[in-house]
């Protein structure tokens, strides 16, 4: 079997987020071998989601697993 690697969107409901406040970031995955995919972030949460609060800098990436 070939495996395909999934492709992954990152997507936010807020457009412009202030000093002090938070997001909501969404991985959407897709492709690959169909799932169902699982989600592992940079910064060591799993799930599709993650709360983001801006009064500390960073950068986040995700990583997405397609078990399909």
């Amino acid at each position: 079997a070939c495996l395909k690697a999934p492709l992954i969107v990152i997507v936010s409901p807020d457009t412009i987020i202030c000093i002090g406040g938070s997001a909501n970031l969404t991985a959407i995955a897709y492709g690959g071998n169909g799932g169902p995919y699982t989600y592992l972030w940079s910064n060591g949460n799993t799930g599709n989601s993650l709360l983001i609060n801006t009064n500390t800098p960073a950068c986040y990436s995700v990583t997405a697993y397609d078990s399909g």
